[in-house]
């Protein structure tokens, strides 16, 4: 799937997600290609979301529209070959050791909130810390993160 179809895909859920008064925290390589008109590859979207209560809401838009769960991952649905995945905001703050920078952005008439370059770089720099990210996206993490540091420099 190209980064369009994938960004097509993004506006569609988020705005079903707004019509339930949810404004999703994107992040991941989606989050940069949106704040940075990142280079590298789009893979997957990637969702924070305000409250745990939410992702049970979050889940039956999607179901409603064609995807599934995954089973081998609570919080991640698929369509076709398009992943969604949910974390809850405390446990990315938790993660990075402080409350996330948000930005409000919009997209055709999707509402979200994009999380600040170097908080992105903090994410990509501790997920490389565990040795299973390491192992299965080490090359794509360097390079999301030589592009930040070009970014933030």
């Amino acid at each position: 799937m190209s980064d369009s179809q994938l960004v097509n895909t993004f506006v569609e859920i988020t705005e079903k997600l707004n019509k339930e008064s949810i404004r999703p925290i994107v992040y991941g390589s989606l989050g940069l290609y949106l704040a940075l008109n990142s280079k590298n590859d789009v893979n997957d979207i990637d969702f924070i979301i305000n409250k745990p209560e939410d992702f049970l809401t979050c889940k039956e838009v999607l179901l409603k529209n064609g995807f599934r769960t995954d089973p081998d991952h609570e919080r991640e649905l698929i369509r076709s070959d398009v992943y969604v995945s949910f974390i809850d905001k405390k446990d990315i703050e938790t993660l990075i050791g402080e409350p996330l920078k948000l930005e409000p952005a919009s997209l055709k008439n999707a509402n979200f909130f994009n999380i600040s370059p170097d908080q992105h770089l903090k994410i990509y720099e501790i997920g490389l810390q565990g040795k299973l990210r390491k192992e299965k996206k080490e090359q794509d993490d360097l390079k999301r993160i030589k592009e930040i540091e070009d970014y933030l420099n």
